[in-house]
């Protein structure tokens, strides 16, 4: 089962979403701005959610607002109260009550102990006593009896719903003074003993606080804002305050977001323009651009992208690095060797042989296109034959094998020139721009732009060994140049990413925040709208919700006010924060006047009342007792008679237990023969208290048939007539108080028992409830009473069932028939 507590602030959200919702389709508002006013009406928790696009489903139109029917499944009436050494009682004193609705009058004189009865419960049930608060110690440590050594505080209670009786009990040690300083538990049917809280109630207890002390009533219109802030919190119209304190948070958050963006940027503004690194002055020419290119400057405080300018230039030459040592070694030996083998392939003999091959070829390739003839180049007949044919072509494989060796020699020669002249590289660019470095790279300029220069020569074997030597000089000097750069370079680099870290952090930092800036703002913007709307409907919506208790509070006082030419025109919630206030707009003499300051002092207790009970009657209220202690006080007898009317009225879906000291009150209840129970609390000496009938709606009847038997000037007949109808309400009065305990205490609803109770019109059905439990067995009634009461029990049933239309049964043995009959039925409820 859901908690009292649950019930109450699910139906009164409910219904101040319900009002929201209707105002959103008269008065439109943006779709993020509602769906942000939404969520801040559900707690932090969803506007946080909402803030950050996780919007919850909800409907945008209204919905029928739940009016309390689930709330209406807690109903809990009180069947006793039970006060043993508290306040001016001593030995347990028990005041047993009718549960369910109805009115009872609990008189006693000052002193008696009547108020320790209301006010043990108020303390039962909420740990305190509101009346105590603000008094001294002397109040708040004085309240065991002294005739007493145990101090208890009992309540038993039915709960619609729930078959059994519910117990509430609170206790202090013998030697506890403190108030507060009690354990207290609950009982409820077929559970574990638990904690008062455990019923669920505080919620309640809080918002439509059943009880009402006399120094409460004097006070309640005293403080407006405490008024204010418990009738807000009853309507749960403190949740309109939270949202716009919500919305308000929320939209400062947005607007110190934008606003930390941009002192961010001109912080960082300032720091890079104090920075010579190009990545500064590349951000800051972006940031001054307009609309800053989040995109690129993220880029460079990443570092990625190309390095550009110095900072480039300066990574290159830290990574420039010079032919290696032993590729420049392995040319210059191989230029030597190549040099050698060339040298020794072309000597004179070498030249020679080479020149006779090319003649020997050129003679053999005319022999083999003429033949045999004279030379052609002596003249000597008959010289070209075979045999010199054969002679010549040996000869000439001689001499080309001594020709390939040269061929080989000047190839090998090439390719080590070759081989020397691909590490004499041209000077690189980045050494070329080195000067935009600041970095002194004049030695390794010079000794690169002579190493490139180096003269490759003409390919004989002497130009080669020039190359060799040259290159044995150059290229230590080159490599310790260029190693010596390259080294300040990294150091530079290193020392520039050194001072451009904290500036990359705060570019990245800046990138993070400017990225939500533009959704910062918009939500801004509908956070803003929904504040505005909400304010705009502050004031609709308190009047809204205040109305139905404010027009009971209206109507009720013109029913106390009795004479009084004081007229209450209208009541709301006004003002906001510490001047809020609850306004009365009244009328004296139908001109309008200046509020509570033209009422006399029980104009403003009779007020007070009004609007103290539709709060604690509401409908949202699982508590279905109301409990007030001396309201009588400072009222005129006109007025107490629209109080003994309003009392009554209240009771007819309500629990009333009004305790007073004055007999105006019980005076006026009898007077207007208005249905009520009179009870009267005695004091005796030690502190013993008890409480006695002194009447009831039953006995009220039955002396008033009574009366009419005694009546001198009322003939035989006319009794006969009247008295058996009178006998016949007391005793359906009677069955219906069983009928009511009965269900009650076994979880019935109260909507439910009075549907039935409306429907068995008759006395007979309505015994038969009493009796049986079953309306439908009125035809047993008689037949159970013979047997187990007696005759005369049935014949008294059948003279009020009758009698009125025969008039033949004797009118003073019937009310005393009757009344015995009563007690009878009573006693079937205990």
């Amino acid at each position: 089962m859901e908690s009292g507590r649950g019930i109450i602030v699910r139906v009164m959200e409910q219904a101040l979403e319900a009002a929201v919702l209707g105002r959103l389709e008269r008065v439109g508002l943006a779709e993020p701005a509602a769906d942000l006013l939404l969520a801040s009406l559900d707690g932090d928790k969803e506007l946080r959610k909402a803030v950050g696009g996780q919007l919850t489903h909800r409907p945008k139109q209204a919905v029928a607002a739940d009016n309390g029917t689930h709330a209406q499944a807690v109903r809990a009436y009180l069947r006793s109260v039970t006060v043993e050494g508290f306040r001016g009682i001593g030995p347990a004193a028990t005041l047993d009550l009718q549960p369910g609705p109805g009115l009872t009058v609990v008189c006693g004189r000052n002193g008696s102990g009547k108020s320790s009865f209301a006010e043990g419960l108020e303390v039962l049930l909420t740990g305190k006593l509101r009346r105590w608060e603000n008094r001294s110690a002397v109040w708040r440590d004085g309240w065991r009896c002294l005739h007493a050594p145990q101090a208890r505080l009992r309540a038993e209670l039915l709960v619609e719903g729930t078959s059994g009786v519910t117990v509430v009990e609170r206790s202090w040690s013998e030697d506890a003074m403190a108030l507060t300083a009690s354990t207290a538990w609950a009982q409820e049917p077929a559970r574990q003993r638990g904690t008062v809280e455990d019923l669920g109630w505080a919620q309640a207890l809080s918002s439509y606080r059943p009880f009402l002390s006399h120094s409460e009533l004097e006070s309640l219109l005293a403080e407006p804002k405490n008024l204010h802030d418990q009738l807000n919190a009853l309507l749960g119209l403190d949740a309109l305050e939270a949202a716009a304190k919500l919305l308000a948070g929320a939209r400062r958050d947005c607007d110190s977001q934008v606003r930390a963006a941009k002192d961010l940027r001109a912080e960082l503004e300032a720091a890079l323009g104090a920075s010579e690194d190009e990545r500064a002055v590349s951000a800051l020419a972006l940031l001054r651009a307009g609309t800053a290119d989040v995109e690129a400057l993220a880029h460079l405080s990443e570092g990625t992208g190309t390095a550009a300018g110095a900072r480039g230039v300066l990574t290159q030459l830290g990574a420039l690095t010079v032919p290696d040592g032993a590729d420049v070694d392995g040319a210059a030996a191989g230029l030597r060797t190549a040099a050698d083998i060339l040298e020794a392939a072309t000597s004179a003999a070498a030249e020679h042989a080479g020149s006779v091959a090319e003649m020997l070829e050129l003679a053999l390739a005319h022999y083999g296109r003429h033949g045999p003839g004279d030379c052609p180049v002596c003249q000597a007949p008959g010289a070209l034959d075979g045999a010199w044919e054969a002679s010549a072509s040996s000869r000439l494989e001689g001499y080309k094998e001594l020709g390939q060796e040269v061929a080989t020699a000047r190839r090998s020669a090439a390719a080590a020139v070759a081989a020397a002249r691909a590490l004499l590289v041209a000077v690189p660019p980045s050494l070329v721009r080195a000067g935009e470095t600041g970095l002194d790279a004049g030695p390794a300029l010079e000794a690169w732009r002579a190493w490139s220069a180096l003269v490759v020569g003409d390919g004989k074997p002497g130009a080669m060994r020039a190359l060799a030597d040259a290159m044995g000089t150059a290229y230590p000097v080159l490599a310790e140049a260029v190693a010596r750069l390259a080294g300040a370079a990294g150091d530079e680099v290193r020392s520039r990413e050194g001072r451009w870290a904290p500036l990359a952090e705060r570019l990245a930092q800046y990138c993070r925040a400017t990225a939500g800036t533009d959704k910062a703002k918009a939500l801004a913007s509908s956070l803003k709208d929904a504040e505005k709307w909400l304010k705009g409907a502050n004031d609709e919506l308190r009047d809204e919700q205040v109305r139905p208790f404010a027009d009971r509070t209206v109507a009720l006082w013109a029913e106390l006010r009795q004479e009084s030419n004081v007229e209450l025109l209208r009541m709301r919630l006004a003002g906001a924060g510490n001047h809020s206030h609850v306004e009365f707009e009244v009328a004296v003499d139908g001109k309008d006047a200046a509020g509570l300051g033209v009422m006399s002092q029980g104009e403003v207790n009779a007020l007070a009342l009004s609007v103290f009970l539709p709060r604690a009657t509401s409908e949202r209220s699982p508590l279905r007792f109301v409990v007030i202690d001396d309201p009588v006080q400072a009222m005129d007898p006109a007025k107490v008679a629209g109080l003994a009317r309003v009392l009554a009225e209240a009771g007819k879906t309500r629990q009333v237990v009004v305790f007073t000291h004055d007999d105006r009150l019980p005076a006026a209840v009898r007077d207007l023969q208005l249905p009520a129970r009179i009870l009267q609390v005695q004091r005796r000496a030690g502190s013993v208290v008890e409480v006695v009938a002194v009447s009831d709606p039953v006995s009220l009847l039955l002396a008033d048939a009574a009366r009419l038997v005694a009546a001198d000037h009322l003939s035989r007949a006319v009794t006969s007539r009247v008295v058996p109808g009178i006998c016949r309400t007391a005793l359906e009065t009677a069955c219906n108080e069983v009928t009511r305990r009965r269900r009650l205490a076994n979880g019935s609803g109260h909507g439910q028992l009075e549907e039935e109770l409306l429907a068995a019109r008759r006395l007979l059905p309505r015994l038969a409830l009493a009796l049986f439990d079953d309306p439908s067995k009125g035809g047993e009634v008689y037949s159970w009473l013979n047997a187990r009461v007696g005759p005369w029990a049935a014949d008294a049933v059948r003279a009020c069932n009758e009698g009125a239309h025969a008039g033949g049964a004797n009118p003073a043995n019937l009310v005393g028939d009757v009344k015995r009959l009563v007690e009878r039925v009573r006693a079937l409820a205990t």
